[in-house]
């Protein structure tokens, strides 16, 4: 019942946020991506597929880091970069989540794309970020997952306690609404 709830709580957010302009202008910051309104989707349990077996090279820590040693665990991978200013605008609030939830069975993956392990290893020294950081410099890892819009910078992308594809968030995720997705998910069964 509390599933549903949060199910039917999305999709009135998501009817409202398709129905809001944004009219601010993009920064010099913020060219180069592509970023949508914080679209987002959560599947319901049977309607999910397998992610697969994803493995991306390690950053920060330097060793790689594979789907199937989060299994049991509900991950967020969120796609972004250090030039994209929506994406440093989210970091606190992933950071916030990947320390709060992280006993509850939560990990945050931070999937750096189009740039390189200096300017990742750089953006989350100065800024204090914990949580592990993955390379997919071209994309072409995320972009395996079948059935999840790619393009967008920044994304995130929810996996469930059994690997499966539950949700995204497309474009700089409102910590509200993603910490009630989340929390949704951590509270299925493994």
């Amino acid at each position: 019942m509390r599933q549903r709830f949060f199910i039917g709580l999305l999709l009135v957010i998501s009817l409202l946020a398709g129905c809001s302009s944004n009219s601010t202008k993009s920064g010099p910051n913020e060219l180069g991506f592509v970023s949508l309104d914080g679209t987002a989707v959560l599947h319901n349990a049977d309607q999910r597929s397998a992610a697969g077996t994803l493995t991306f090279p390690g950053i920060a820590p330097a060793s790689d880091w594979s789907l199937s040693d989060a299994r049991g665990k509900v991950v967020v991978l969120n796609v972004w970069g250090p030039w994209c200013a929506p994406c440093r605008k989210e970091f606190p609030a992933l950071e916030n989540l990947s320390t709060t939830l992280a006993a509850d069975g939560l990990e945050v993956i931070g999937v750096a794309t189009r740039t390189t392990a200096t300017s990742v290893e750089a953006f989350i020294a100065s800024q204090g970020i914990t949580f592990r950081q993955v390379a997919d410099f071209d994309s072409l890892i995320i972009s395996d997952l079948r059935g999840v819009p790619s393009s967008t910078v920044p994304s995130s992308i929810l996996i469930d306690r059994k690997g499966r594809i539950a949700g995204w968030v497309l474009g700089a995720a409102d910590p509200v609404l993603l910490k009630s997705m989340l929390t949704s998910l951590l509270e299925e069964a493994a």
